[in-house]
């Protein structure tokens, strides 16, 4: 991905359904520039307004965000472990059915959405808030044990 000044996005993951207002996992994209002291659950890499981004690839690390340039965000789901990353450093891992999600979730902006983070399988949507965020060469794989 690609993102313009001031831009704010995501990718979405395992929605439930195709529909605009289910809601699955976010992968969260943001120009931490225009948005300076901008929580660390809502940076690039992060699970939106759940789990912080932090370079966990690296000891006392910082992610790697190439404004105005492609950057390259994986996500990884194996069974209910998942990991976001940014630019190939580890900037996010969860469970996401354990009862530490459960209780992030609650305190969260999906508090209303009932089994959040819960489905097996589901869609994906590339999503610009607001500003321009330009995707290229999505691949998709499933990874067998």
């Amino acid at each position: 991905f690609k993102m313009a000044k001031g831009a704010s996005g995501g990718i979405e993951y395992l929605k439930p359904t195709k529909s605009d207002t289910s809601r699955g996992l976010n992968y969260q994209i943001l120009d931490d520039r225009s948005f300076d002291g901008a929580p660390k659950d809502l940076t690039t890499g992060a699970l939106t307004d759940i789990i912080e981004a932090s370079n966990l690839s690296e000891p006392g690390g910082h992610g790697s965000k190439r404004f105005a340039e492609w950057n390259r965000a994986r996500i990884v789901v194996k069974g209910d472990e998942v990991e976001h990353w940014l630019n190939d450093l580890k900037m996010a891992s969860f469970n996401r059915k354990s009862d530490a999600f459960k209780t992030l979730s609650v305190f969260s902006m999906y508090r209303v959405v009932r089994d959040y983070g819960g489905s097996d399988d589901g869609h994906i949507s590339l999503d610009s808030r607001s500003g321009l965020i330009s995707f290229r060469s999505v691949k998709i794989r499933e990874i067998k044990d």
